[in-house]
């Protein structure tokens, strides 16, 4: 599996806003956490309602995919961003069974795009 191409397809699902595609790269017990959450979200419906909830217009635009030696985790570091607001990000996604088994999202807040 190539995990780059994975990982872009899964950037370009999101900012197509095509939620069905996008939802496909995810197990069906996806657990996901962000920042000020306590007990993380689970399910793939659960993490792509939340996802479609919070997208706005934004975009995922990434600057950095890394990918384990061994094909287990994906690193992405970038920017979420719109015309009005940008945000820095990092997530780490966990891969079983060629699906993201797990997310954790670490961001910056929001400042008004420049």
């Amino acid at each position: 599996m190539d995990l780059h191409a994975f990982a872009n397809g899964w950037i370009d699902a999101f900012n197509r806003r095509d939620w069905d595609a996008y939802a496909v790269y995810f197990a069906d017990t996806v657990t996901y956490l962000t920042p000020g959450r306590e007990e993380p979200l689970v399910g793939r419906d659960t993490h792509v309602a939340q996802d479609q909830k919070n997208a706005g217009s934004a975009k995922l635009v990434p600057r950095l995919i890394v990918v384990a030696d061994d094909g287990s985790h994906i690193v992405i570091e970038g920017m979420f961003q719109d015309e009005r607001r940008t945000s820095k990000w990092v997530t780490i996604l966990e891969i079983r069974d060629e699906k993201i088994a797990a997310e954790r999202l670490y961001f910056d807040r929001l400042r008004p795009s420049s």
